[in-house]
């Protein structure tokens, strides 16, 4: 072999492996990991669309977790910009759903030990008061989280789409969070039973 030929094919095997280096490590920090993560429920309402380019998936409302968030410690104006990247602090709440605890710009105001996700702030308000017609001491904020469809054989999506309907179905989304904020949407839990497991 010319040395030409071996100088190329020395670039093309480089080249090849730096293309591969991140989905390969993406793959396998998935399958094994070296911290465990830790499970969190959101609750969904949804529906179920048909992408003919993509398959069947359930496209997922999170508007009850993603809006009117409360902050106990923070209740003032956060001042972020519209649609910036910002971490939020999760805890799981009493009935185990996950529960925002704080939003904040940068990773190292995350407290020791706190899991978190990347998400996108939207906007923050100013609550006001009818009764007294003031303003409340009190900010919500919206923020909008980093997944929004769960994807599910094709074959077990028609009795999904159907209990999914029923307005009395309750349907939570498990996600694996990370503790270095990498996520992992689980399952699709509705009425207590798994759609992935079905």
């Amino acid at each position: 072999m010319k040395r030409n030929d071996t100088i190329r094919l020395v670039c093309y095997a480089a080249a090849l492996i730096f293309i591969l280096f991140h989905p390969v490590r993406t793959i396998l920090r998935f399958s094994f990991p070296s911290v465990k993560g830790k499970v969190f429920r959101f609750p969904v309402t949804a529906y179920d669309p048909y992408d003919p380019m993509r398959g069947r998936y359930v496209r997922l409302n999170l508007n009850d977790f993603e809006r009117n968030i409360r902050l106990p410690k923070k209740n003032r104006n956060l001042k972020f910009r519209n649609r910036q990247n910002i971490f939020a602090v999760l805890e799981p709440g009493q009935d185990g759903t996950a529960k925002i605890v704080d939003l904040v710009s940068e990773r190292k105001e995350i407290p020791a030990g706190k899991m978190f996700l990347p998400v996108e702030f939207l906007w923050s308000h100013q609550e006001y008061d009818a009764k007294t017609r003031k303003h409340r001491n009190r900010w919500t904020h919206h923020i909008r989280l980093p997944f929004n469809r769960f994807y599910l054989n094709e074959k077990k999506a028609p009795e999904a789409e159907k209990m999914l309907q029923d307005r009395k179905s309750k349907a939570e989304l498990t996600v694996i969070i990370y503790p270095d904020g990498v996520y992992q949407v689980k399952d699709l839990v509705i009425n207590g039973k798994s759609v992935r497991g079905r």
